[in-house]
């Protein structure tokens, strides 16, 4: 039978059932929960970065949707003009370990609506070339974005950090929207770059942030911002 994710019309419906719950319902290999994959975290990331694979060369988008990964994984090998990502979706998926993106280029549209990461998340020097998506995020951990380079809009509305975020030289050269977005602990954003439209509106910082060093370029909008910590500037 399909696996149960999204009631067996998913896209994994041809994958094989791994392990089956008490009541019945069949899970893949990339939809079992933590535990129950049978294969150990880097046989489960092989199989992954297998079909990332075949959907670069097939020159289609990666569906990769509710994907439950149950340990660390690092994605460093999808870089550089000929290892790229393709179009992807990373939608609802849940990250249990680290998770690095490291210098990994996504050359096309990146999708991570609603996904959560409940350790670290690395994307330092991480290349968006299309239109980035991390609405409504969870980073659980330390999460950077340092170095960074967004050639397409970056979406962070509805995105909660719950630890230390650095977005350290950043650049967002297409618009960026954080609004909504909460900061639990303290926010970076040194020699970060704004070029386009800048949301920051109903933004939450629950601790220090810090705007050192930026630039803006194009409109911003600061609205109904709430800090309760410091706010340090230095241009």
């Amino acid at each position: 039978m399909a696996c149960c994710y999204e009631d067996g019309r998913g896209w994994c419906r041809e994958q094989e059932s791994v392990w089956t719950d008490e009541s019945g319902r069949e899970y893949c290999l990339f939809h079992a929960p933590v535990g129950n994959k049978g294969v150990d975290t880097l046989s489960f990331n092989e199989a992954l970065f297998t079909l990332i694979l075949k959907a670069r060369i097939e020159e289609r988008e990666c569906d990769l949707s509710g994907t439950i990964f149950d340990g660390p994984i690092r994605f460093s090998r999808f870089s550089g003009e000929s290892e790229f990502f393709p179009a992807i979706n990373f939608s609802k998926a849940l990250f249990t370990g680290n998770a690095s993106f490291s210098v990994a280029c996504f050359k096309h549209r990146a999708r991570f609506t609603e996904a959560r990461f409940e350790a670290n998340a690395d994307f330092l020097q991480t290349s968006f070339m299309e239109n980035a998506d991390f609405t409504h995020v969870e980073f659980g951990g330390h999460t950077s974005f340092a170095g960074a380079a967004f050639s397409g809009h970056a979406g962070f509305s509805g995105t909660s950090f719950s630890g230390d975020t650095l977005f350290n030289d950043t650049q967002f050269l297409s618009g960026v929207t954080f609004s909504g977005a909460l900061f639990r602990e303290k926010a970076v954003f040194y020699g970060a770059r704004f070029n386009g439209t800048t949301y920051f509106f109903g933004t939450t910082f629950r601790r220090d942030v810090e705007f050192s060093r930026f630039q803006f370029q194009g409109p911003i909008d600061f609205s109904n911002v709430k800090i309760a910590g410091k706010m340090n500037t230095l241009f």
